[in-house]
C-alpha cells in the first residue's frame, strides 16, 4: 500500500509493517518522540529509525507561493523547524535553499534566541548577488521531523536576509526531493 502524502502535509508519519500508526504536526517534537519510543520500544513491533536506514518516515512540505517583484507568484520551498539555542527555541518558516552553503537566521531571530555578538567575531559572506553579509557563526540545535540536529549556521548582522535552511550539517541527513510540479519537498 503506498502512502497517500497528500494526507500528511507538514506532519511527522510513523509506519510500521506498512500501516500509518502515528502522526502529527512536526512542531509537536515532543509527543512524536514519546510516541516513536513507545513503539520502537515494542519487540512485537518493526518500526525503524528511519532517518538513518529506511524510507518509512516521510516528511512532505507543500511549497507556499509566494509575491516576487520580479516573478509575480512564485512557488517556494519552505519549512516550518524548530531552532534551539540555550533552552531558547522559536518556530521558524526556513526557505529549503539547496544553493545555500549554511543555514541563515536574520539578526532579530539571533537576538531571539540569545545570542550575543562580539566585534571579533563578525565575518563577511556574499550571496548570489556579490554583495557582503556580515555575520557571526554560531551552533545550535535545528528540529526538522524526528531529528534533532547540532549544526553550524550564519547569524546575519543585517536583517535584511530571510531564513535559509542551507546545505551544512543539514543536507547530508536526509535523502531529499524536489517535487515543484507537485507543489511539495519531501525528506
Amino acid at each position: 500500500m503506498e502512502l497517500d502524502e497528500s494526507q500528511y502535509v507538514n506532519e511527522y508519519v510513523i509506519i510500521v509493517k506498512g500501516r500509518v500508526v502515528a502522526h502529527g504536526m512536526v512542531k509537536m517534537l515532543k509527543n512524536f518522540y514519546m510516541m516513536y519510543e513507545k513503539i520502537s520500544s515494542r519487540d512485537s513491533i518493526d518500526c525503524k529509525d528511519t532517518t538513518r536506514r529506511g524510507a518509512d518516515l516521510m516528511i512532505v512540505f507543500k511549497y507556499r507561493r509566494q509575491k516576487s517583484s520580479s516573478f509575480g507568484d512564485i512557488l517556494r520551498p519552505i519549512a516550518d523547524v524548530i531552532v534551539e539555542f540555550n533552552g531558547n527555541q522559536i518556530e521558524v518558516p526556513m526557505y529549503i535553499d539547496s544553493g545555500a552553503d549554511i543555514t541563515l537566521l536574520p539578526f532579530t531571530m539571533g537576538k531571539a534566541l540569545g545570542f550575543k555578538e562580539e566585534a571579533d567575531e563578525i565575518k563577511q559572506m556574499k550571496g548570489i548577488s556579490g554583495a557582503g553579509v556580515p555575520f557571526v557563526a554560531k551552533t545550535i540545535s535545528i528540529f526538522l521531523s524526528n531529528e534533532r540536529i547540532e549544526a553550524k549556521i550564519a547569524w546575519s548582522m543585517v536583517e535584511d536576509v530571510p531564513p535559509l535552511l542551507g546545505r551544512m550539517d543539514v543536507f547530508p541527513r536526509f535523502k531529499i526531493l524536489f517535487d515543484e510540479a507537485n507543489e511539495q519537498m519531501k525528506r
